[in-house]
């Protein structure tokens, strides 16, 4: 599956509400159930492995404003280069 640069940024953000939302419920029932503090534990540390992971692949990844840019920027290029050949012909 390949996901956009804004499919796993919105899966981050919605990665770090629900590990917030544990570490809150954890607090709650910490003394009391700890077989669901467990398991509230240990999805918390998946979900962070996993936030870390998608979190280093969008640093890796182009944003579309980067995207944008670069177009911009090759665009750019392309006009001074027509001009360049031109000149060039032109000599």
């Amino acid at each position: 599956m390949n996901l956009s640069f804004k499919d796993i940024q919105f899966i981050v953000e919605a990665i770090e509400l629900l590990i917030e939302k544990y570490q809150e419920r954890l607090k709650e029932i910490e003394d009391i159930d700890e077989d669901e503090a467990s398991d509230i534990g240990n999805d918390t540390m998946f979900l962070e492995s996993l936030h870390r992971k998608l979190g280093d692949n969008l640093k890796k990844s182009i944003s579309p404003e980067q995207i944008s840019s670069l177009e911009e920027h090759n665009k750019e290029l392309a006009k001074i280069l027509e001009e360049d050949t031109i000149l060039i012909q032109n000599y």
